[in-house]
């Protein structure tokens, strides 16, 4: 069993790594900022407290590496410091003990300049005081303390939502993933039209094997069951012929894999160019609730298998559920928006025993434009730098176009499903009451932002803002405010500016700064789609 975890776990970090760094147009300068009443608002207060605290440490031990080497956490530049902390969430004000900051000395044993159970010590207190004095900051409260959050509300544990009535599966079915599966070669993992499916690549040797040939290619995948009874085994497979169309199946206790109950079976598969659903002949009796391994072995190669359910509902039927992905949790946005009918709505399943998966977060608007931005999940009321996919999102979803993103996201269990409970937050959910162009708003960040950012936020991040954090507030003050001229670049408003020596710029400096921006121009006008302001 500790051997079959460890290697969910191996995989599980793998994913994190691709999906927390994936995302929309917006992930390369979105970052997630404490912003809420809890820490006082005001991100100098950050600043001036992580100068004070964590701060000196960094530059006291670490400077060898983390000046150029990322995170740059202690650059020069404390502001850049404090700005690689946040954006990579190396601090988690939630459960400071779980900060990667302390957990590399306490863990890892990672560079530490004493003691490293000292080092860890000394760095979580630096973060607990960096945390006080973020909330001494904050004004004083009169009366008691008001929730600014914005908030869904929160669902039920998540094995009832799994088992509402609204969804066609019942709770003594269980859907397992393939891409959860542990695969031993030449049993691979691969993806084609009808999605990701596993599956022994055809050798042309038109060979079956017995089911224990030590050559065979074996999937494993660990399920918890909810009750005795007895169960069968639905597929959704492929078998492009005769000499392509089995496998071997069998249930097990966890941590006893090859202790099949009733022994292993033999799983035919009727010829077809499509996936089709069959079930395995015959049932296998669960003697009671609990942990198991579902093994699928090598027969035939060729074999594509899509989809695995385990169920003992006898009405249970593979043709009904051929298209599931989950329940659909669905919350009710209308008063925080103060507009009739919009909700949030996100799909999330079982993934495997250790993690849910999270996909296809959206809006559903009748008629308003809704600006969303950096969309957190909260599971048990606490919010983990690992589930961060969305909070890259920056977006303003219509009636025609609601999707937020098209990453899923791995979400480890807390608690587990008949405890674990989720609600979202975000720092930005609001009726949108612009015009925004997606293409334009996705151009200018890779093109004039990225400019503005680099040189101009010390001033115009809130004065003039067209190098504000919020990338489409920059984007709509750009426009509105005549900084661009889209019919003539080297005229526009920036480039002129900065050519006639802004702010003291050296000539030689503002001319090939200005160049930079006409050069921008012209590529978010080609990425944009229009030749003039809309």
């Amino acid at each position: 069993m500790a051997i079959y975890k460890f290697l969910v776990l191996v995989l599980l970090g793998t994913i994190f790594v691709v999906f927390t760094n994936c995302g929309s147009p917006f992930s390369s300068q979105s970052q997630l900022v404490w912003k809420s009443n809890v820490y006082g608002g005001a991100d100098e207060a950050s600043y001036n407290a992580f100068a004070a605290t964590v701060y000196p440490i960094t530059r006291a031990n670490c400077v060898g590496c983390h000046t150029t080497q990322a995170p740059k956490h202690a650059s020069a530049d404390v502001r850049e410091a404090h700005d690689e902390i946040m954006s990579t969430m190396k601090v988690n004000f939630a459960n400071i003990p779980a900060s990667r900051m302390v957990k590399k000395l306490r863990d890892e044993s990672h560079n530490c300049w004493s003691n490293c159970a000292a080092d860890a010590d000394e760095m979580q207190a630096a973060i607990e005081a960096w945390d006080i004095a973020i909330k001494s900051s904050a004004p004083p409260v009169v009366g008691p303390p008001i929730d600014t959050t914005i908030k869904t509300s929160q669902t039920m544990t998540i094995e009832q939502e799994l088992a509402n009535v609204a969804n066609p599966l019942k709770s003594n079915t269980v859907s397992i993933n393939v891409g959860s599966a542990m695969v031993n070669a030449p049993m691979v993992k691969a993806n084609d039209a009808f999605g990701d499916y596993l599956h022994v690549p055809d050798d042309g040797q038109n060979l079956t094997l017995a089911n224990n040939d030590a050559t065979a290619g074996v999937a494993m995948m660990n399920i918890k069951l909810p009750a005795a009874g007895n169960y069968r085994i639905w597929g959704y497979f492929v078998a492009a012929d005769a000499n392509s169309n089995g496998f071997y199946a069998g249930i097990a206790p966890m941590g006893t894999p090859a202790a099949f109950i009733g022994g292993i079976r033999t799983f035919d598969v009727t010829a077809s160019g499509n996936p089709t659903w069959r079930q395995m002949p015959g049932t296998i009796a669960i003697p009671s609730a609990g942990n198991y391994t579902l093994t699928l072995r090598e027969r035939k190669d060729g074999t594509k298998i899509y989809k695995i359910f385990v169920t003992s509902d006898t009405m249970f039927n593979g043709e009904d559920v051929a298209s599931y992905l989950g329940v659909t949790l669905s919350f009710d946005i209308s008063t925080i928006v103060n507009s009739p009918n919009v909700k949030f709505q996100i799909d999330v399943s079982d993934y495997d025993m250790y993690t849910y998966l999270l996909a296809n977060p959206r809006i559903v608007t009748p008629t308003a434009n809704i600006r969303v931005k950096n969309v957190r999940l909260m599971v048990n009321n606490i919010w983990s730098p690992q589930n961060s996919t969305y909070t890259t999102v920056d977006k303003v979803a219509s009636p025609t176009d609601g999707r937020l993103s098209g990453f899923p996201m791995i979400v480890l269990k807390d608690k587990g499903a008949a405890l674990d409970k989720f609600f979202f937050e975000f720092e930005v959910l609001e009726v949108y009451t612009g015009t925004v162009n997606m293409a334009s708003l996705t151009s200018f960040q890779s093109t004039v932002y990225q400019i503005s950012r680099q040189n101009c936020a010390s001033c115009h991040s809130a004065m003039r803002p067209h190098a504000s954090p919020d990338p489409l507030t920059a984007h709509d003050f750009v426009l509105s405010n005549g900084y661009v001229n889209f019919n003539n670049p080297a005229g526009s408003k920036l480039p002129t500016t900065i050519r006639n020596g802004h702010q003291g710029i050296s000539a030689a400096t503002g001319a090939a700064l200005a160049t930079q921006y006409e050069n921008a121009i012209i590529q978010w006008r080609t990425g944009r789609g229009s030749s003039t302001i809309p």
